[in-house]
């Protein structure tokens, strides 16, 4: 997913400027790739406190 819209903010950057109201799009998926992440890296963070034994780094962020 992340790769995903990461491809979508590198085609939205290239398309349109990058200032001004036409920029929004290109920024959001900014916004949205690094909100991802910090999700991911929480369920991650909360992973390890309760399943220590179990955990792995493959659960959250396969394909990141």
């Amino acid at each position: 997913m992340r790769r995903e819209l990461l491809t979508l903010e590198v085609q939205l950057a290239n398309a349109y400027p990058r200032t001004g109201p036409e920029a929004v799009p290109a920024r959001r998926m900014a916004q949205a790739r690094e909100l991802l992440g910090e999700a991911l890296h929480s369920l991650e963070d909360r992973l390890y406190a309760e399943h220590p034994r179990h955990a792995s780094t493959d659960v959250y962020s396969l394909g990141r």
